[in-house]
């Protein structure tokens, strides 16, 4: 009985271990992929800076770019790009990295086939918001086009072998024609890997960066931007995110202020529609007024005439007959003497 019961305990043991490393395991998987896998908010940052201020009429197209330096690497099968972003403006078209490849002599945002892990391609126009806003997105890009994969690409072009000449931030949002906005980017890690080593570092470190490096390189003139390198502290980072939530409730109470002063104006318009109409229609009253007098006294100035004309006439006839008269009786008598 008692070698039974041990056989059973053998049995049960390594189920009972199981058990008691689960929470071991998933405590490891989730420092590993979790929230404690980002980036810590600590350290050298680039932070971009770029507000947008476009015309109504204008087509629905911004874009900025930055040189932040030159590069001299020749790219090989396997490699990547990676960094880390955070956006503080929830919408399509921030937190690239883009750089420039001599040889073919375009952006990486022109070449097909370059995407991260998550299947975003790697123009400047991605929406990177699901990942990047108000948290830290480790972006991956394959940015080695071998000839095979070329040939199965439309209008694919090779990048293995050729110069990686220039590394560029970019911003190019495109998903609503309205620009009346300021968003703020972090950067941090910018570097080149393969197989998960470190080849090439373009920025980790305060030091990685020359200030007077980073050129503007052209925008579509309705914005301004700024790169700034900054080193931040968490309390910084954590308000980083409440001026985006702040920035956001501002953003909210000058639409709702706009709005209101609109609805008042139309308002003021309409009343004063109302009230010109109504001023326009009592000197259009009195106007026909003063006519229809014009019109009465002209009429009483013709009756008058004629009543005089009659009457002289009626005094010239007596005076013809008072004449006749005279005239006969005078000679009546003259004709009796």
């Amino acid at each position: 009985m008692l070698k039974r019961n041990h056989f059973r305990f053998k049995k049960v043991l390594p189920l009972f271990a199981l058990l008691l490393l689960l929470p071991i395991l998933s405590v490891t998987v989730s420092a590993a992929y979790g929230p404690e896998a980002e980036p810590a908010p600590s350290g050298a940052y680039l932070k971009y800076t770029v507000t947008f201020k476009k015309p109504e009429d204008a087509a629905a197209l911004a874009y900025s770019y930055e040189v932040l330096k030159k590069l001299d690497y020749t790219i090989e099968e396997g490699d990547m790009l990676e960094y880390d972003v955070r956006c503080d403006t929830e919408r399509d078209g921030l937190g690239a990295v883009d750089g420039r490849i001599n040889g073919i002599t375009i952006e990486i945002r022109g070449i097909p086939g370059i995407a991260d892990q998550n299947g975003l391609i790697g123009h400047t126009l991605a929406d990177l918001s699901e990942y990047c806003y108000d948290q830290w997105y480790h972006r991956v890009l394959n940015i080695a086009i071998t000839e095979e994969e070329a040939d199965v690409i439309p209008d694919g072009k090779v990048t293995v072998g050729k110069k990686f000449t220039e590394i560029q931030l970019g911003v190019h949002p495109m998903g609503t024609e309205e620009f009346d906005f300021t968003a703020v980017m972090l950067y941090d890690n910018i570097v080149i890997t393969n197989n998960g080593v470190v080849k090439y570092v373009i920025f980790q470190e305060a030091d990685d960066l020359v200030l007077s490096d980073i050129k503007h390189l052209h925008g579509n003139g309705y914005t301004t931007s700024k790169v700034e390198l900054l080193e931040f502290t968490p309390e910084q980072i954590e308000s980083f995110t409440e001026e985006a939530a702040s920035r956001e409730l501002a953003s909210i109470a000058a639409s709702e202020e706009a709005s209101r002063q609109k609805e008042s104006q139309d308002k003021a318009r309409e009343e004063a529609s109302v009230k010109a109409s109504e001023e326009q229609a009592s000197r259009d009253a009195a106007s026909r007024e003063a006519a229809e007098a014009a019109e009465a006294g002209n009429a009483d100035e013709g009756g008058g005439g004629m009543w005089l004309v009659i009457a002289c006439v009626g005094g010239v006839v007596l005076i013809v007959i008072a004449v006749v008269v005279i005239f006969v009786v005078t000679g009546s008598k003259k004709k009796s003497k």
